[in-house]
C-alpha cells in the first residue's frame, strides 16, 4: 500500500519490503575475535573497520 507524503511523492512499502527480502549482502558480517591488544589500539582498529565497510557501502 502506497502511503502520500508532501509534494506528491509515495513511498511503496510492498516494493520495499519485496526488495529487502530478495537482498543479499554484499559485505556479511563476520564474527568478532575478542581483542588482545591495548584497548586504544583496539578502538583504533575497530573504528577502522567500521569506517572501511561505510566507504565499500557508500560505493555501492
Amino acid at each position: 500500500m502506497s502511503k502520500p507524503f508532501p509534494a506528491g511523492v509515495t513511498f511503496d512499502t510492498a516494493l520495499v519490503e519485496t526488495r529487502i527480502a530478495e537482498a543479499d549482502p554484499a559485505y556479511p558480517r563476520a564474527p568478532r575475535v575478542p581483542r588482545k591488544r591495548s584497548s586504544r589500539a583496539a578502538k583504533i582498529e575497530l573504528l577502522s573497520e567500521e569506517l572501511i565497510r561505510h566507504l565499500r557501502d557508500a560505493k555501492a
